[in-house]
């Protein structure tokens, strides 16, 4: 069966349920990347989730040749622009 790999933006206490539920619970899902402005949150991801690839730049990390899909978990104002960032590079 296939496996998606998902990276993840923000990472606040939604984001970090996502993100644990993506790592942990969902069959068939890796979560590769992590993408926040925070350090602590970077770190829990790395340190917590087993998360290998950490961003604080969202285009960065939508250019990662890991990705499958992207989970959108930043403050709303954002989704518009993080949305048409992952779609221009195939991301579901």
């Amino acid at each position: 069966m296939l496996t998606v790999r998902v990276g993840i933006v923000g990472l606040g206490r939604l984001g970090q349920l996502h993100a644990e539920n993506l790592a942990k619970k969902i069959p068939n899902a890796t979560l590769v990347a992590a993408c926040s402005l925070s350090e602590e949150s970077l770190n829990y991801a790395k340190n917590e989730l087993g998360v290998q690839e950490i961003y604080k730049d969202f285009e960065e990390m939508v250019s990662s040749p890991n990705l499958d899909a992207i989970c959108i978990v930043s403050p709303s104002g954002y989704h518009t622009e993080q949305i048409c960032q992952a779609m221009e590079r195939g991301l579901h």
